[in-house]
């Protein structure tokens, strides 16, 4: 087991929970801090607290002060492992953090067993994801997999976008070839990504291109299919 484990938290019962879970498997100091989202003050903490593990809650500590913070780490601080803990994470979250050096992926409401075998396993660096959350990414997979399987749902001009974005085309880019502006173009990026039920700057892009085979195939049949009136 580690040495000691530090825990960012902005859940007063979350934090005492895992720490009483902890304390009874090890006597090793577990230090729980109540944070205010500050990248920079988290940081200090984990100069100042030297843990082996940090533990970092994704549902209270906002993603892109996380994100900071795993960059800090792996600048700084390149022995000390991480565990995200959260109610639900995206294919793409867990794609991006793993390539980032996050071992750890656990569930809020994790077992006790849970919890200790995923520590264990980060602990000796193997990577480790809940079964609850690595079920919630097959779930959102095959709804995803089910939305771009039929896009009749879109218009033509979003699908248009859609062929662009796919080849790696900006937005000021797909603006001029459409002939649109801009903020047009923004608009329907952002129609899209709603219709995809895909939330965040910048993950749109991301999916598209990771499904880009089967995007293809399926606007050549939908188009084939409508009868378009713009």
């Amino acid at each position: 087991m580690p040495n000691k484990i530090l825990f960012f938290d902005n859940c007063y019962m979350i934090k005492i929970g895992f720490q009483q879970i902890l304390e009874k498997y090890s006597n090793l100091p577990f230090v729980t801090v109540l944070w205010n989202n500050s990248d920079d003050t988290m940081n200090g903490a984990i100069d100042f607290h030297e843990p082996d593990i940090l533990i970092i809650n994704l549902d209270t500590i906002k993603k892109k002060v996380a994100n900071k913070t795993v960059d800090y780490i792996n600048k700084n601080h390149k022995k000390l492992k991480i565990i995200f803990l959260s109610s639900f994470i995206t294919e793409l979250i867990f794609e991006i953090f793993s390539l980032k050096g996050v071992l750890g992926f656990l569930h809020v409401n994790s077992k006790k067993s849970d919890i200790i075998n995923c520590l264990k396993s980060v602990q000796n660096k193997q990577a480790y994801i809940s079964p609850n959350l690595k079920n919630k990414i097959k779930q959102n997979q095959v709804k995803n997999s089910l939305k771009i399987n039929n896009l009749d749902f879109l218009t033509k001009k979003e699908i248009d976008i859609i062929e662009l974005i796919i080849k790696r085309k900006t937005t000021k880019e797909i603006a001029l070839f459409l002939n649109n502006s801009p903020r047009t173009i923004e608009t329907h990026r952002r129609n899209i990504a709603e219709k995809l039920d895909i939330l965040g700057q910048g993950k749109l892009t991301y999916f598209l291109v990771e499904n880009k085979k089967i995007f293809s195939k399926n606007m050549v049949l939908t188009l084939k299919s409508k009868t378009i009136i713009e």
